[in-house]
């Protein structure tokens, strides 16, 4: 029996067919999925039927589409011939940009646009994606929600990242951690804590332009009001603050720092000067973008010459700035 698919119904829908999505909650075409949901209830004794699996059909075993659809609980089964569900199916969706995680989520949560709905990062379509590994700090060792752990100087954050140092914490945390905030992004943030500094060196172009942006908050449960960032990419460095407005969750800001780069290698810092011993400035979505323009009639940057292009050039026509 099985293999578990990612398939699941809403415990109010009708049955058997009503309510049926995938565990990203994007909706299921049953006729695609050849289902096969047989009973019009649930289990006799009580349980939901609310999972989909595959079901060998034995009635054609060699047809070139030998299996079903079925709906089973999500422990156990109603049948007292079969076993329960012990294997799984697991799809690992695209990671256009090389980061550690795949597009799709990044899409749901809003940390990549997808203005044109097709599931694929717009900063993929136009080649103009983060340089940044983990940027979100998703990646590294696994943790239960609403936990930390404290990294040390020397030693790796995780995905390419580096704590160059003092010490930072990489925490894993959900609307349900209280006054421990909410990520910006995914399931984790990291606190740069009192003097903390993470680095990650990227590949860059001599002579191009380059944008940081980087999302920032605050552990306002102690410490100092106002949690500093200093934010470096190659010789380009700038403050950011955030002003603590009490204890609770904190909102997040967007910090954007522009370079040119000089070098193929450029080192990105991050490093806390104001915060407290174990409150500090927070941060989350750290990503470098290439922002010089590839192609010289496209003054939008969006990666093609349109009528865009044009109207900006009749819009801004005349004498340059001196």
């Amino acid at each position: 029996l099985g293999p578990w698919v990612g398939g699941r119904q809403a415990v109010s829908a009708s049955e058997p067919n009503g309510g049926w999505t995938w565990d990203d909650g994007r909706p299921i075409d049953l006729v695609l999925c050849k289902a096969n949901f047989n009973n019009s209830n649930n289990c006799s004794g009580g349980a939901n039927e609310d999972r989909m699996t595959f079901w060998a059909d034995a009635s054609t075993p060699t047809s070139t589409t030998p299996f079903i659809t079925s709906d089973f609980p999500e422990r156990g089964t109603c049948e007292t011939s079969v076993g329960p569900v012990r294997s799984y199916i697991i799809e690992w969706d695209a990671d256009c940009n090389g980061d550690g995680v795949v597009d799709y989520g990044q899409i749901a949560s809003g940390e990549l646009e997808d203005i044109n709905a097709n599931w694929i990062p717009d900063c993929c379509e136009s080649g103009r994606c983060s340089m940044v590994s983990n940027g979100s700090f998703e990646a590294g060792t696994p943790l239960n929600p609403c936990t930390a752990e404290t990294i040390a100087a020397s030693n790796p954050l995780g995905g390419g990242w580096m704590v160059a140092f003092g010490s930072v914490q990489r925490t894993r945390a959900s609307a349900s951690c209280g006054s421990q905030g909410t990520p910006k992004f995914g399931d984790f943030f990291v606190d740069l804590l009192d003097s903390g500094e993470i680095r990650q060196a990227i590949a860059t172009a001599p002579g191009r332009s380059y944008r940081l942006v980087f999302w920032l908050s605050g552990d306002c449960a102690g410490g100092v009001t106002t949690k500093r960032v200093t934010a470096s990419l190659g010789s380009a460095t700038q403050n950011f603050d955030h002003v603590c407005t009490g204890t609770g969750l904190q909102t997040w800001r967007s910090c954007s720092l522009e370079f040119i780069a000089n070098s193929a290698i450029t080192t990105l810092s991050l490093k806390s000067v104001a915060g407290g011993a174990s409150n500090g400035p927070l941060v989350d979505g750290v990503r470098v973008e290439d922002i010089s323009i590839s192609c010289p009639g496209d003054v939008d940057g969006d990666g093609a010459v349109t009528g865009g292009d044009v109207g900006l050039v009749l819009l801004n026509f005349g004498n340059c700035p001196q």
